[in-house]
């Protein structure tokens, strides 16, 4: 198993919308096309992105030319968040690479005010109706993730079965599911509230899924520990995550929206994160719960399907 990536230090932080940002851009930039064509497409907005010139390609250093193809390396600089962002520019590219204006406009305001450039403050909400799609590119671009949430687990373990029962409030909530792919398990360490081993959702065949789901990522090098029945109470307002994105520490806070912090802003939540990491249990005698607990379900959803349920 590799050796898991350095934590970047909290210093030098860029706003959180502008992580956000880049990282719906190299998304759909790559939905658009390679990176040579997406720089062919838009040169000169490519060029007002950077706070210095853009250097094109085959031509020599320091020297610049607005209607000439920017370099790969430069696009790679502004999708990984080194380039204040200008919503403007935001704009140009979400619509050169054909994005619908509404989520453009999503997009353009996580960025900062068009009238009044990029914000700068180290937190943003993003409560637009696809901020569930956004934090999931933001959890396929990490390179480490470290997760917890109460009563629920958290939505990079779930399995689509798992994620489609959820009810929140009065309505069931129908999303795209944000299960990482097994080859991302090594860089994952998820939290478990002992609740979420103990109650079905959905159904107990569902719930055994689930948990066999679980099983499966630790086996792929996935950290999972379950904080045990009767710990400190560590949190109680949806999930909290930490992502390891362009060698920045974005900080999450989800429940109906996602609440993105950087630098000295996302303190509190490795507070949390440490707090419950340090109160859950080794990842052997976590594992033999999980095992446990889809030996159970597995037996109810059995029960359940000859009429035996609840006897």
């Amino acid at each position: 198993m590799p050796a898991p990536a350095p934590v970047p230090s909290l210093g030098g932080a860029p706003p959180p919308g502008r992580i956000v940002a880049t990282v719906a851009l190299r998304t759909h930039r790559t939905k658009f096309g390679t990176q040579k064509d997406a720089a062919a497409a838009a040169p000169s907005a490519l060029h007002a992105a950077s706070p210095t010139p853009l250097r094109s390609r085959n031509r020599p250093h320091g020297t610049t030319s607005s209607g000439r193809r920017p370099s790969n390396s430069s696009v790679s600089r502004l999708e990984r968040a080194q380039y204040p962002l200008d919503p403007h520019v935001i704009r140009k590219l979400l619509t050169t690479y054909g994005v619908d204006p509404d989520e453009a406009r999503e997009i353009t305001h996580l960025a900062g005010d068009e009238d009044g450039g990029e914000w700068t403050g180290r937190m943003i909400c993003d409560c637009g109706p696809r901020w569930y799609q956004r934090l999931s590119w933001c959890e396929q671009a990490a390179t480490t993730i470290r997760t917890y949430a109460d009563r629920l687990l958290p939505a990079v373990v779930r399995t689509p079965a798992y994620a489609h029962a959820i009810s929140i409030g009065p309505r069931t909530v129908i999303r795209a599911p944000r299960g990482l792919p097994l080859r991302r398990a090594a860089s994952l360490t998820a939290l478990l509230d002992y609740q979420t081993l103990a109650r079905p959702v959905g159904t107990a065949a569902i719930t055994a899924a689930q948990m066999n789901h679980l099983l499966t990522l630790i086996d792929h090098g996935a950290q999972v520990h379950v904080l045990p029945h009767g710990g400190p109470p560590i949190w109680e307002w949806g999930g909290s995550s930490e992502l390891a994105i362009s060698a920045q520490r974005l900080f999450v806070q989800e429940s109906y929206s996602a609440i993105y912090h950087t630098g000295a802003e996302g303190r509190p939540f490795i507070e949390v994160l440490d707090e419950a990491q340090a109160a859950a249990l080794p990842a052997e005698e976590s594992r033999q719960l999980i095992a446990a607990a889809a030996s159970r379900f597995r037996d109810e959803a059995a029960r359940a399907g000859t009429g035996e349920a609840g006897a």
